[in-house]
């Protein structure tokens, strides 16, 4: 961040980032015998509270001219590692990137001569708060002379969310066989962009302002049950 009442002056750009990125592969198991009544359960869970801010605070002086080479910011998206991609901005840029990628696995497996239970769980719970902003009373590029006809000055928070769950279980005996899976995610997300009142923002060619929360969620939960009497599921 740029604290308040400070100034800050570039020929180049200025890049106010903070970045969060969460990647996490998670694999639980249970593997049981018994001779004749076995019982297997196993489970993986992540919790994750996290904020994620940049801003220019304020009565803040901030100039970026965008002249010279361009400076890489956070997009939003990842590439095909998991990784954050950027674009090239000119001027001044204040951005909040959050990516979470979690893969998530539970198993359960029991093998028993007359009575099996198995069971498996994924529970997934993120509270995520991503914000970027310029205060009230902040000045950006009040005095924009000799300014890049390519500047730019960019206000953006991004939120990413990639899960993959999967929870299952087998169960094999010769009565009875009962197998449960599941998989439970709960998400909650603030993503907030802003320009507070009375902030000065000159920009020679665009002021972009924007806030982008986006979820892919992959979420698969079975049960197989195998018995020469009675199975359930």
């Amino acid at each position: 961040y740029i604290d308040d009442n400070a100034t800050v002056f570039a020929n180049g750009n200025v890049a106010v980032q903070a970045l969060s990125h969460f990647d996490t592969f998670h694999i639980d198991g249970n593997l049981g015998f018994a001779g004749k009544v076995g019982f297997g359960a196993s489970a993986s869970t992540v919790i994750k509270n996290d904020t994620t801010e940049a801003f220019i605070d304020a009565g803040a002086n901030v100039t970026g001219l965008g002249n010279g080479g361009t400076v890489g910011i956070y997009d939003g998206s990842l590439n095909a590692s998991d990784l954050p991609n950027r674009q090239q901005s000119r001027g001044v840029s204040v951005v909040a990137a959050s990516f979470e990628v979690l893969d998530v696995i539970a198993g359960g497996a029991q093998l028993a001569g007359k009575v099996g239970i198995a069971g498996s769980a994924t529970v997934n719970i993120l509270n995520e708060t991503t914000r970027a902003w310029i205060a009230a009373g902040a000045t950006v590029n009040g005095n924009n002379t000799g300014a890049n006809t390519g500047q730019d000055v960019v206000v953006r928070a991004t939120d990413t969310t990639e899960i993959l769950g999967i929870g299952g279980a087998v169960t094999l005996s010769g009565t009875a066989g009962i197998g449960a899976g599941a998989d439970v995610a709960t998400i909650t997300k603030v993503t907030e962009a802003s320009i507070g009142i009375s902030a000065i923002v000159n920009a020679n060619q665009n002021v972009i302002l924007e806030a982008n929360s986006e979820e892919d969620i992959t979420s698969v939960a079975g049960a197989a049950s195998l018995s020469g009497n009675a199975a359930i599921n």
